[in-house]
């Protein structure tokens, strides 16, 4: 089903680094002319220098066991890239394990390595300057991506480092490019509610121990807080939307709204602008 395997990767050629996280290095790279984006644990993120530093510090039996979750990271994005299946969410060509080297970049030798489509960083403030149609239409695609975040595969999954350089612009399309912490796990609570129990956030029940809906709650209000403020800001849509847009708005700042809502929602403004609008 992927495009590349061990054998293609090992003739990438890479050409510069493009991002450096706490547990992974992104290099572009280019492969018979079309650029690629490879990923790959290295001994120079932070993760690996720390781990690095504690093999110092204990016996070689104990050291062997330190090494492992450094790994996990890159395995479990490359688990989660084989499951989960959304158009906004970056598409991985490929991957390769051979086994747990870092002392190198060649990724000829590398251990475990994966390839992505490549996109371009953006600055999400520049959302607010295109056409209403286009930031529509991205909104449109991000309620569609927390829907099955919320619906997944996998259960309810939240993404907890929800941040800007975590996005890029695949053809005109926003894509979430980082799954190194996304999780299906929700908080704790108490069924039977004690003297001195917390609620669960957001109002939410608890239900077989847990809050149901956590997840969900929690990924609508990053994605609102970053993302679709910008693209439903009320006065920039055709007048006869405004005050739909603006109310949708009020109801994304409570988080009144699941994720189907606020598609059907978005929908409706999407259908009302377009048989109403005088242009």
């Amino acid at each position: 089903r992927h495009i590349h395997n061990c054998s293609t990767i090992s003739s990438m050629r890479l050409r510069t680094q493009i991002g450096h996280g706490v547990s992974k290095q992104a290099f572009l790279a280019d492969y018979q002319g079309t650029e690629v984006v490879i990923k790959m644990v290295t001994r120079h993120v932070l993760q690996v220098k720390n781990c690095l530093k504690r093999l110092r510090e204990v016996k070689t039996v104990e050291g062997e066991t330190l090494t492992y979750p450094i790994f996990n990271y890159s395995l479990q994005e490359i688990l989660l890239s084989e499951q989960l299946h959304h158009p906004n969410l970056a598409s991985m060509l490929g991957y390769c394990v051979r086994s747990e080297e870092t002392d190198t970049t060649d990724i000829s030798e590398h251990g475990v390595v994966s390839v992505f489509e490549r996109g371009s960083s953006f600055a999400v403030d520049s959302l607010q300057i295109l056409p209403w149609p286009s930031r529509l239409r991205h909104a449109r695609e991000m309620a569609s991506l927390l829907l099955y975040l919320e619906l997944s595969p996998l259960g309810s999954l939240v993404v907890p480092d929800f941040k800007e350089g975590h996005l890029l612009m695949v053809k005109d399309s926003i894509k979430l490019i980082d799954l190194d912490d996304v999780n299906s796990l929700e908080p704790e609570c108490r069924v039977k509610p004690g003297p001195n129990t917390e609620e669960c956030p957001y109002g939410l029940r608890c239900s077989r121990a847990l809050c149901e809906g956590f997840n969900a709650k929690e990924n609508l209000k990053n994605m609102n807080r970053l993302v679709l403020k910008r693209l439903l800001f009320p006065t920039t849509f055709p007048s006869h939307v405004i005050p739909e847009v603006g109310q949708l708005n009020a109801d994304l700042d409570t988080l009144k709204l699941t994720a189907g809502q606020l598609l059907e929602r978005l929908e409706r403004i999407q259908a009302l602008a377009e048989t109403q609008d005088p242009t």
